[in-house]
């Protein structure tokens, strides 16, 4: 049965019930009997609750799974020491400046969510659909010290071989995406991140190709980005292990009812075997855009918190996934993943045109904060 019909058959159902309520508190005032009465106000008070939540709208993440996904990264916030109490004695974070910035609350994000059917598309024919909310403002160092911090407590030693420290198979809770343990380096750098992307050019560029050479162009600086987000990032991202590489894209079709018509959607994850602007190009087409270092670098904490295993860890290519949000100042795009030779998380740049099949990209919806009143 298409859901209006079933809905309207509900409150039809509903309806029937509360006149049958009425009459009951009718017989209520003639006899004092108040058990049928009660009866019916339970049965329409369950039958209300799930009314409401199957208009809730959407159907490939329910409101239980969103606000759980909101609280476990506000724990995370709160754990990895991102938060801090700001002058009006609430917690929230920072900027490079000092100027201050409030996590959005819950129903801040869920309001953002109604606001463009982009958004419920996006919902929709994403695998595993998460709304990452990344405390942007802060400087990318203090992310990156976070995550090799959190790394390390992720890790349990057996002992050490030269520059390599071995784990305990039995303990630690370092797992790459084969749900193997995964050695670390004795110098205790998990995380290796580039001076390129400390301060990068542009935020939020566009990807052209002009004679055969790919560059960035527009954007804007990380202050006029903090601005423009208000300080956090909602973005709608994928919540998968790798990024999918050539020949490994899934495609999602769906029909919704958006304002009472119904519409057909269908997406293609983006995959590698293409040079940045052809990836660029096609994630536009659904109004997605690439990871910032920042986004990503969050995504990756709150994966490890979740499955104690690392972010784009594959151990059969030579595969990275591209982060588009951003491009450095020599022209580089910046890209991550788990490198096992070097034992750490890495964080770099590298040229634009290479199609490798290996070459994934990390991309998602930027979600625009609902302005306050």
């Amino acid at each position: 049965m298409p859901i209006c019909r079933q809905l309207k058959t509900e409150l039809d159902a509903i309806r029937a019930l509360a006149t049958e309520f009425d009459a009951a508190f009718d017989h209520v005032k003639e006899t004092g009997d108040m058990a049928e009465a009660k009866a019916l106000k339970a049965r329409i008070e369950e039958k209300m609750a799930s009314l409401k939540e199957k208009l809730w709208p959407f159907e490939s993440l329910s409101k239980k799974e969103m606000q759980e996904q909101y609280e476990s990264q506000m724990a995370l916030c709160r754990e990895r020491g991102l938060l801090q109490t700001l002058s009006g004695k609430q917690e929230g974070i920072k900027d490079e400046r000092g100027n201050e910035y409030l996590p959005p609350a819950f129903e801040e994000v869920l309001a953002a969510l109604k606001t463009e059917a982009v958004y419920r598309e996006t919902i929709e024919t994403f695998e595993k659909p998460l709304v990452l909310i990344t405390p942007f403002a802060l400087p990318p160092q203090t992310m990156v010290d976070a995550y090799g911090k959190q790394i390390g407590e992720h890790f349990v030693e057996k002992t050490t071989k030269g520059d390599r420290r071995i784990p305990d198979r039995n303990k630690t809770r370092l797992l790459g995406v084969d749900r193997e343990p995964l050695e670390l380096r004795v110098d205790g750098r998990n995380v290796f991140f580039s001076d390129s992307l400390e301060n990068p050019t542009y935020y939020f560029p566009q990807w052209n190709k002009d004679a055969e050479r790919v560059k960035a162009t527009g954007g804007m600086t990380k202050q006029e980005a903090i601005t423009r987000l208000n300080g956090w990032a909602i973005t709608i991202v994928e919540d998968i292990s790798l990024a999918p590489e050539k020949g490994q894209g899934k495609t999602k079709r769906k029909e919704i009812t958006i304002k009472g018509a119904a519409k057909t959607i269908e997406r293609k994850q983006v995959e590698g075997g293409l040079d940045v602007a052809q990836q660029y190009a096609l994630l536009q087409q659904h109004n997605e855009e690439g990871l910032t270092p920042e986004e990503y670098i969050f995504f990756a904490m709150l994966h490890l918190r979740q499955s104690n295993s690392v972010l784009d860890d594959d151990r059969e290519t030579a595969y990275y996934c591209r982060l588009l949000g951003v491009a450095t100042a020599s022209g580089a795009v910046p890209y991550a993943y788990w490198n096992r030779d070097y034992r750490q998380a890495f964080l770099g740049g590298y040229d634009l045109g290479g199609r490798g099949g290996y070459y994934g990209v990390r991309s998602g919806v930027r979600v625009h904060p609902v302005k306050k009143a």
